[in-house]
């Protein structure tokens, strides 16, 4: 065997390893970012919002059902549009004998003044909660 011929196998090997890296690295991206969003939603009073703070405070109020709505527009003063969002939310408690079972809908749309970018974000939550005392409700 030659010096020549060691060289070129050497750089074949080379070449065929960095390609196998490159592309795997490039399938891995490919099948692991789905999307990139830069926004996320958020209140200024996020405690008001129990379903998007966290899905087992559904049904966590005294009451037979509750419906509320959230409103927010900023950088009204800076833009022309400003970004706005809007929530809208639902919870139903069911009493049974010791037991309360509470479903919740949520849904939100949140705008990017004049960019173009809008977001729609539905859940719907559901949650368990054992009574133990009849004088206070325990969470």
């Amino acid at each position: 065997m030659l010096v020549g011929e060691t060289d070129d196998l050497s750089n074949y090997m080379r070449t065929k390893i960095l390609s196998t890296y490159v592309l795997g690295i490039a399938l891995s991206l490919v099948f692991t970012v789905n999307r990139v969003v830069a926004q996320d939603f958020h209140f200024t009073q996020y405690d008001k919002s129990q379903l998007t703070l966290n899905p087992a405070l559904t049904g966590s109020f005294y009451g037979d059902w509750r419906l509320y709505n959230m409103y927010r527009s900023q950088w009204g003063g800076v833009l022309e549009e400003p970004f706005t969002t809007i929530g809208l939310g639902f919870q139903k408690p069911i009493y049974l004998e010791n037991d309360k079972i509470a479903i919740g809908l949520f849904a939100l749309n949140d705008q990017v003044g004049d960019m173009g970018y809008q977001t729609n974000y539905v859940s719907l939550s559901a949650s368990y909660h054992k009574i133990v005392g009849l004088s206070e409700i325990s969470f």
